[in-house]
């Protein structure tokens, strides 16, 4: 869920209940239907503002089972430092390299994505 909508749920579901914030009325709806194991999280990425570069310019809604035969993120190089060395005996140098990847969803049909303004 977007970051900035999961900020706006916080809020009481109604002013006779207002102990009840409307993350955990939701939260409590999706258990009943799909188990006890059912989360609701945020993510920045999932945002209008932070999804530009990728076109999409959205809010992003995303629901998938969680598994690794799902969806996963396959990293193909991990973060990696050489070995520091000093050329003076003062300063010490370092050389890092890795590399990243998006998500992978290796069963589309398992993975719900909801896109609005």
């Amino acid at each position: 869920m977007p970051y900035s909508d999961y900020l706006g749920l916080m809020t009481p579901v109604s002013p006779t209940y207002p102990n009840i914030p409307m993350i955990n009325y939701l939260e409590q709806a999706f258990k009943a239907l799909c188990g006890p194991n059912f989360k609701i999280l945020p993510l920045a990425y999932c945002d209008a503002t932070n999804n530009t570069a990728a076109g999409i310019n959205k809010q992003v809604y995303a629901l998938y089972r969680y598994d690794p035969e799902s969806v996963r993120m396959d990293i193909p190089v991990d973060f990696t430092t050489t070995q520091p060395n000093s050329i003076n005996n003062f300063s010490f140098e370092d050389v890092a390299y890795g590399q990243y990847t998006g998500v992978g969803f290796y069963r589309a049909l398992e993975t719900l994505l909801f896109t609005h303004s």
